[in-house]
């Protein structure tokens, strides 16, 4: 969920106190299923459900992706969690790439 996050131009500062009520920033919407984001659904802001060590991790694939990880002996010598984590990220990123490219062939369709 959390490489969808800046997709969603999610910003706390510009919500004004009902548009907080409605997107369940401090506690769950008032609408049922408020966020759905790919296949799963929330009733809390989605960007509130982000925790520290997801953020960790969405950086670590940045870095992944240029070559650097967090220690310096490959994938085998990576832990488990970090191995899965970037394997979900990576999976996240694919989806939403072919989600935007459908959506651009769509608009350009109309």
């Amino acid at each position: 969920m959390a490489v969808w996050i800046p997709y969603l131009e999610l910003n706390c500062d510009k919500c004004s106190d009902s548009q907080k009520q409605f997107n369940g920033c401090e506690q769950d919407s008032i609408i049922p299923d408020r966020w759905e984001i790919g296949k799963w659904k929330f009733n809390r802001c989605p960007k509130k459900l982000i925790t520290y060590e997801t953020q960790a991790f969405v950086r670590a694939y940045n870095f992944m992706q240029i070559g650097i990880m967090p220690y310096n002996c490959g994938w085998l010598g990576q832990s488990n969690k970090f191995v899965e984590a970037m394997s979900i990220i990576d999976g996240e990123l694919k989806m939403l790439e072919t989600k935007t490219r459908i959506d651009l062939k769509n608009k350009m369709r109309k």
